[in-house]
């Protein structure tokens, strides 16, 4: 356990003239991790101007520290959870996100959903209850007026501003799906992140097991494999499995994070950028 005494002492070591004692207590703070983070907030308001932004610093190092190992933890597992994965991206836009508030909303959503289900149901009246559900009684929108916004790509500002991009509202409708045992799968398109309802019946190996393609950007609206191979055509792109086939968790959060790099990069703000970058690398 951390010692608050600890902590005092390498504070108040932070101004010192010797360069190496304070790169020392730089070191010292980083190493004490997530543990110290309590008493370096709570002394935040106690500081003057210098030791403010010195701690500040620290505060989002041991952060953006803690999140890089998070997401190498996650990275190892044999089946990534989607929801966890991207409620690990939104701390770099959120850190002090509540992850209860946002997991709650999703079970909400999740319940008007299940109340609606029976057995006997066809692929496309599943679906066209979830598209009931999440853009008419919950009413989430495409964003289109500020489609580069950071917030489009991070969970919490969609359930709370009920707007985000395509693989923002791809990854809600994805989340229900997988909690309610549907089988909808993430599909790769090119400058439109899609989804596809697949055979339930085989295994998924081939465009043949997708039944149809649904965009989540348009009020789930349901397309067919012509419909899809047509728009990769027309982005001057020849026919590729990856475009048309499921794709996995960690892929979808690779996207995810080259989003947001791109939208950072436009607002100039490269601490963002970079931070996304290195978690990019471990992704991939």
């Amino acid at each position: 356990m951390i010692s608050q005494n600890e902590v005092h002492a390498l504070i108040a070591l932070l101004d010192d003239s010797d360069s190496e004692v304070a790169e020392n207590v730089h070191s010292r703070l980083l190493f004490l991790g997530e543990e110290a983070l309590p008493i370096l907030e709570l002394e935040l308001f106690n500081m003057e101007q210098t030791q403010f932004e010195k701690i500040d610093i620290i505060i989002k190092e041991i952060r953006q520290q803690s999140l890089l190992i998070s997401f190498e933890d996650w990275r190892a597992q044999e089946n990534p959870s989607l929801l966890e994965g991207i409620l690990l991206l939104n701390r770099v836009g959120y850190p002090d996100l509540d992850i209860l508030e946002v997991k709650q909303t999703i079970n909400e959503i999740k319940l008007k959903v299940w109340l609606e289900l029976h057995y006997d149901l066809t692929s496309f009246e599943k679906v066209k209850i979830i598209n009931h559900i999440l853009f008419q009684v919950f009413n989430l929108k495409p964003n289109s007026e500020f489609y580069h916004h950071p917030d489009n790509s991070y969970l919490n500002q969609a359930l709370l501003r009920k707007t985000g991009n395509p693989i923002t509202l791809s990854i809600i409708y994805l989340i229900i799906a997988e909690m309610l045992d549907i089988p909808i799968k993430g599909i790769n398109v090119p400058q439109h992140f899609m989804l596809a309802y697949v055979d339930e019946s085989e295994t998924l190996r081939f465009d043949t097991d997708v039944l149809f393609y649904i965009n989540a950007f348009n009020n789930g609206a349901v397309y067919s494999h012509d419909h899809v191979s047509q728009y990769i055509k027309s982005l001057g792109l020849k026919p590729n499995e990856e475009f048309t086939e499921p794709c996995n968790n960690i892929e979808i959060l690779k996207r995810c994070c080259r989003n947001l790099i791109y939208s950072y990069e436009l607002l100039k703000n490269k601490a963002k950028s970079d931070e996304l970058l290195k978690i990019l690398n471990i992704l991939s």
